[in-house]
């Protein structure tokens, strides 16, 4: 099947096929300043004759015309073009950008930019020169015709400049190349330590990043710099040549007009025509650091979305499945890794089950969260949800059916409703019904908007425990058959665990299998069975109170002392 990135860039062909009919008749116009200053000399200067300096005056104006609005058309044309190539892929490389951040691959924004950049090129004059380009052996042609040592003349400087312009692709291909890379490095470092800039001003840590970071970029910047110096020389050299072409071209040219060999008229004519043929090739050279950006972009999201099918037909929908959760030899790794994560882990559970996941720091239970959910892929195994392997989802399906609240709480840039609603479009009844259920609907109510808040860019900020319970109810949103909470009491008080621990009864009242990752001991007396994981295997799995006793004291046996400060 087409990839996005073929199917996008069939709106390239459909206008290079365009742009070249264009170019032909532009590039035929090119020819209007040198033959009417040829007539100027030879006819009009000759004769004497006003009304055919007028004559000749007005064609070349309405020509000249012509030729200005075909330029025009031909740079709207590669405008749109490069709007709708963006256009067709931001979707798909959105998609691709959330999936490779989630699963830690690397590509992350690079995807945006390298569209950016694809965009910027194509709607750029710089696709015209290669349009152009090809006419160059016409033009020389021409500039033959009116005398073969002109035309010799004008052969020799453009195969000397197609030198320059290869040696240019060869010496500067695999340093901006190797540029770009080592800047997406870098960005990408950046971008990471960010994430954590608290972390770096309150303990200093800022002196470490940055030497490494500017390090990273310095390396980048000193290979683009010296592959832009290589680039700015042979340009220099080109536009050197070019001049001294046109000089040589008027000395011969002079030469023969002397002779009686040529007209006058001839000189100019000649010299602005082998200006023109030459002009695409050394537009081509300045041009061919962009040249080389676009062609990585290109090659890497050819790469990224040559496995993403066109949009087509509708997906199948799958039908809502029940919340009944099967787990089958649940391998994983990290991204490069060979080291499984999780080994080999087993467990099922019935529609509606609560179960709690428990186990000591680093055994994996953040990680199975991620595959219970279906945005990991695992390395053998499958989760299963009513049948469904949950991998294979559509995202929409995804979201439709299951609820997720991770460890670490991101609510996003908008209004409290239009988090709690995951952005898709309002309902009100049910984005209160999952504040409700939450028990955070009259802690919304008491914000300076209610529901209407603004939070994040341009707005308040909340606490971290009404982000989490802000978060709790965009999880349980639209009724979802299957919800994993990964430590949802971690910024909570007594009261948050308290509502908590409502909002997990009625979910088992209302069929919703439930997992919840946690290492607070009041909160498992609220689950129907426990797993308990070690080293990424699993250690024990069955009723709350079977494997609680097997592994501490019976949750019935602990003090409210010590189930408030939790199990550590």
């Amino acid at each position: 099947m087409e990839s996005p990135v073929n199917a996008a860039f069939g709106k390239v062909k459909r206008a290079a096929r365009q742009v070249g009919g264009f170019s032909i008749v532009a590039n035929l116009l090119l020819l209007v300043a040198p033959i009417y200053m040829l007539q100027i000399y030879d006819r009009v200067l000759t004769s004497g004759s006003t009304e055919t300096l007028v004559v000749l005056t007005v064609i070349a104006l309405f020509l000249l015309a012509l030729l200005g609005i075909l330029e025009v058309v031909r740079n709207r044309i590669m405008v749109r073009t490069g709007t709708a190539i963006d256009h067709a892929l931001q979707d798909v490389v959105y998609s691709k950008t959330v999936v490779a951040s989630s699963e830690a691959s690397g590509d992350g924004v690079q995807l945006v930019r390298d569209l950016d950049t694809l965009r910027q090129f194509i709607s750029s004059n710089a696709p015209l020169a290669f349009f152009d380009a090809p006419w160059t052996p016409f033009f020389i042609l021409v500039v033959a015709l009116m005398h073969p040592l002109l035309g010799a003349i004008a052969l020799v400087g453009a195969l000397i400049i197609l030198v320059l312009a290869l040696a240019t692709e060869r010496i500067s291909r695999a340093d901006f190349k190797k540029a770009a890379g080592l800047s997406m490095q870098a960005n990408q470092f950046l971008e990471v330590s960010m994430r954590n800039s608290e972390v770096i001003r309150a303990m200093n840590v800022s002196d470490g990043l940055r030497k490494r970071w500017t390090g990273q970029r310095l390396e980048g910047v000193g290979l683009q710099a010296e592959a832009s110096e290589k680039l700015g020389f042979l340009l220099g050299i080109t536009k050197a040549v070019r001049f001294t072409l046109q000089v040589v071209m008027l000395g011969c040219g002079g030469w023969l007009a002397i002779e009686q060999v040529i007209s006058p008229g001839v000189i100019v004519a000649a010299s602005i025509i082998m200006g023109r043929a030459l002009a695409p090739v050394e537009q081509a050279i300045g041009s061919w650091r962009h040249v080389v950006a676009s062609k990585t972009a290109y090659e890497r999201l050819r790469k990224v979305l040559e496995d993403v099918p066109v949009s087509g037909e509708e997906p199948v929908k799958l039908p809502r499945p029940d919340g009944s959760l099967t787990v089958e030899g649940l391998t994983a790794v990290l991204p490069g890794s060979t080291d499984p994560v999780l080994k080999s882990v087993s467990f099922s559970a019935e529609q509606g089950d609560i179960i709690g996941v428990i186990g000591p720091s680093g055994a994996g239970k953040t990680f199975l969260a991620r595959h219970l959910i279906g945005v990991r892929k695992s390395f053998r195994g499958n989760v299963r949800l009513g049948g469904i392997d949950v991998a294979g989802w559509q995202d929409s399906d995804r979201g439709t059916h299951i609820g997720y609240l991770p460890q670490d709480i991101e609510l996003f840039s908008g209004t409290i409703a239009e988090n709690i609603a995951r952005f898709a479009e309002i309902d009100a009844d049910k984005i209160v019904e999952a504040a409700t259920l939450a028990d955070c609907h009259q802690l919304i109510l008491n914000m300076p908007n209610g529901y209407e808040t603004r939070i994040g860019t341009g707005g308040i900020f909340l606490s971290g425990g009404q982000s989490q319970r802000i978060a709790l109810a965009r999880a349980i949103y639209n009724d979802p058959v299957f919800v994993v909470l990964d430590e949802p009491n971690s910024n909570l008080d007594t009261e948050g665990e308290l509502a908590l621990q409502n909002c997990l009864k009625a979910l088992r009242d209302r069929g919703i299998t439930t997992v919840i990752i946690t290492h607070n001991l009041r909160l498992l007396q609220t689950v129907d069975r426990v797993l308990m994981l070690k080293d990424g295997s699993v250690g024990s799995y069955g009723s709350r109170d079977e494997v609680l006793q097997k592994f501490m004291r019976p949750v019935k046996a602990v003090s409210s002392g010590e189930a408030q400060h939790g199990a550590g």
